[in-house]
């Protein structure tokens, strides 16, 4: 029988550890990735062109993020009451701009003699909303839609007082566009019937503007 033969290895002994390397450096023109699976937190301050997670704190110095979705600028218009409408009239008085959740930046204005709302951004979309509380004689029909560039858009909203010579319906139109920067908008009165007075009460009734 042939005999085994068992070759044992052992480590010998080992010299002291060198001296560590000097420490590396970020390059302030890295062209690559940086992820993060964790949590990072900044002394310093940070420049970057975009930036996807969540942020935590009170927000207070971060500058220039905008949150897709979101509201970005809002006009409130309080009106008077309006009377004396007949089909094709447009609504061109008693409005007030009273931005409340908007900014300084908020470019909508209003010609109250012609009744058009302009100055809208190039490239946002808009939403319109108009909220009006009939005011008109039984028997009477009222609706209101918003104009763009002469152009009827959105829902055509219907106030009907057939039924009740105390009845009040509240009623809302509304319409959403991208501009184009050069439009003019108008709500208009596409249907009045009956007898005077058809109006709107300005108490209850309102319009809002919502770029996002």
């Amino acid at each position: 029988m042939a005999a085994n033969i068992v070759k044992v290895y052992s480590v010998g002994l080992q010299g002291p550890a060198g001296s560590p390397g000097p420490t590396g450096s970020l390059s302030s023109d890295n062209s690559g990735s940086f992820t993060i699976t964790g949590s990072l937190n900044i002394t310093g301050s940070v420049t970057s062109s975009f930036f996807t997670g969540s942020y935590y704190g009170d927000g207070s110095n971060l500058t220039g993020i905008n949150s897709t979705g979101s509201t970005k600028e809002y006009g409130y218009y309080n009106l008077n009451t309006q009377i004396g409408f007949s089909t094709n009239a447009y609504v061109t008085t008693g409005i007030n701009l009273q931005p409340e959740v908007s900014s300084s930046t908020f470019s909508i204005s209003y010609n109250s003699g012609s009744g058009v709302f302009d100055g809208f951004t190039s490239g946002k979309l808009y939403e319109l909303e108009f909220t009006w509380l009939t005011r008109a004689s039984s028997g009477n029909s009222m609706r209101f839609q918003w104009e763009k560039d002469g152009v009827l858009v959105g829902n055509n909203s219907i106030s009907d007082q057939s039924l009740s010579t105390s009845a009040r319906d509240q009623t809302t139109t509304k319409a959403a566009f991208i501009s184009s920067g050069t439009e003019n908008i108008k709500i208009k009165c596409t249907g009045a019937s009956g007898n005077s007075p058809l109006g709107f009460n300005g108490d209850y009734s309102f319009i809002t503007i919502r770029e996002i």
